[in-house]
């Protein structure tokens, strides 16, 4: 469920949420295993961070989440280096990375709309959101009095799951070229 599910907090719900959600459910399969096999063979001796994600009341899932979800860096360390270490997950791994830097690390966007805390809120516990700095920005438009990242990208939906569906379309047209490769 997306953060934004979670919180209950009053940004309009877009299809965002559901990319959001998408990212999650693509992460349980890669750090538990996709099939029974893996998940045997794979067993580990401690939890993962991402435990949290299922455990507490919802405001507590919701704010383990921005951690792990708030700037690329502390996605990787935290929940994409716990993948399935096969081969076969090396793939949903970058896909579940691509699909975290179009929604919470886009460089086309200012860091207002970037991560999952308030620009004016974030401190040195964690790390900047990518800061990448194109000629303009995709949400320069939006009020600056809107300092709320979801509630900024919730204004630019249509044209982020634009480049979500374009991550999926370039994972499936990959994995088809890999099929047919063998």
């Amino acid at each position: 469920m997306s953060i934004g599910n979670l919180k209950n907090n009053g940004v309009d719900r877009t299809a965002l949420d559901d990319w959001e959600s998408i990212i999650y459910i693509i992460c349980w399969l890669g750090t538990l295993g996709i099939n029974q096999h893996d998940q045997e063979l794979y067993k580990r001796s401690y939890s993962l961070p991402i435990d949290k994600w299922r455990k507490g009341l919802p405001t507590e899932i919701a704010d383990e989440k921005m951690i792990h979800m708030h700037a690329n860096a502390i996605f990787r360390a935290f929940v994409l280096d716990n993948f399935v270490p096969y081969p076969d997950y090396k793939n949903l791994k970058g896909l579940a990375d691509q699909l975290h830097i179009k929604l919470f690390a886009n460089g086309m966007l200012s860091p207002r709309s970037q991560g999952t805390k308030p620009a004016s809120s974030l401190d040195s516990a964690y790390p900047n959101p990518s800061s990448s700095s194109p000629s303009k920005f995709l949400d320069l438009d939006i009020d600056s009095s809107i300092t709320d990242p979801f509630e900024r990208r919730a204004k630019i939906a249509d044209i982020l799951v634009g480049q979500l569906l374009q991550v999926t379309q370039n994972a499936k047209n990959e994995a088809l070229e890999r099929i047919r490769s063998k």
